[in-house]
Protein backbone atom coordinates (compact mmCIF):
# COMPACT_ATOMS: atom_id res chain seq x y z
CA UNK A 1 0.00 0.00 0.00
CA UNK A 2 1.34 3.50 -0.76
CA UNK A 3 1.92 5.79 2.06
CA UNK A 4 2.35 9.27 2.32
CA UNK A 5 3.59 11.54 5.27
CA UNK A 6 1.23 14.21 5.99
CA UNK A 7 2.16 17.54 8.55
CA UNK A 8 -0.97 18.44 10.24
CA UNK A 9 -1.59 21.64 11.73
CA UNK A 10 -1.61 22.06 15.79
CA UNK A 11 -5.34 21.98 15.56
CA UNK A 12 -6.11 19.14 13.56
CA UNK A 13 -3.06 17.34 15.47
CA UNK A 14 -5.67 18.13 18.56
CA UNK A 15 -8.46 17.32 16.84
CA UNK A 16 -6.68 13.69 15.89
CA UNK A 17 -5.76 13.43 19.38
CA UNK A 18 -9.26 13.50 20.68
CA UNK A 19 -10.32 11.18 17.78
CA UNK A 20 -7.53 8.58 18.63
CA UNK A 21 -8.62 8.72 22.33
CA UNK A 22 -12.60 8.28 21.80
CA UNK A 23 -11.83 5.42 18.99
CA UNK A 24 -9.03 3.77 21.11
CA UNK A 25 -6.73 4.25 18.16
CA UNK A 26 -2.92 3.92 19.00
CA UNK A 27 -1.27 6.82 16.71
CA UNK A 28 -2.51 9.68 14.73
CA UNK A 29 -2.08 8.29 11.67
CA UNK A 30 -4.65 5.52 12.18
CA UNK A 31 -7.52 8.35 13.36
CA UNK A 32 -6.69 10.40 10.25
CA UNK A 33 -6.96 6.98 8.21
CA UNK A 34 -10.35 6.40 10.29
CA UNK A 35 -11.85 9.92 9.44
CA UNK A 36 -11.44 9.74 6.11
CA UNK A 37 -13.16 5.81 5.37
CA UNK A 38 -15.76 6.95 7.85
CA UNK A 39 -16.28 10.46 5.56
CA UNK A 40 -16.06 8.20 2.05
CA UNK A 41 -18.69 6.19 3.53
CA UNK A 42 -21.01 8.51 4.97
CA UNK A 43 -20.56 10.23 1.59
CA UNK A 44 -21.49 6.66 -0.55
CA UNK A 45 -24.25 6.45 1.57
CA UNK A 46 -22.79 3.91 4.31
CA UNK A 47 -24.92 1.20 6.06
CA UNK A 48 -27.37 0.70 2.67
CA UNK A 49 -27.08 -2.25 0.88
CA UNK A 50 -23.70 -4.26 0.40
CA UNK A 51 -20.81 -3.03 1.41
CA UNK A 52 -18.39 -2.36 -1.41
CA UNK A 53 -14.39 -2.14 -1.41
CA UNK A 54 -12.73 0.60 -1.97
CA UNK A 55 -9.87 -0.01 -3.74
CA UNK A 56 -7.08 1.92 -5.42
CA UNK A 57 -6.83 2.21 -9.30
CA UNK A 58 -3.67 3.16 -11.05
CA UNK A 59 -3.75 3.17 -14.69
CA UNK A 60 -7.09 2.26 -15.20
CA UNK A 61 -6.74 -1.25 -13.53
CA UNK A 62 -7.65 -1.72 -9.81
CA UNK A 63 -5.51 -3.49 -7.79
Amino acid sequence: MNTRDVDFTPEQTRMLERVRVQQGFTSLHAAAEWLVKENLRRKMGGGRGSRRALRLIVGGKSR
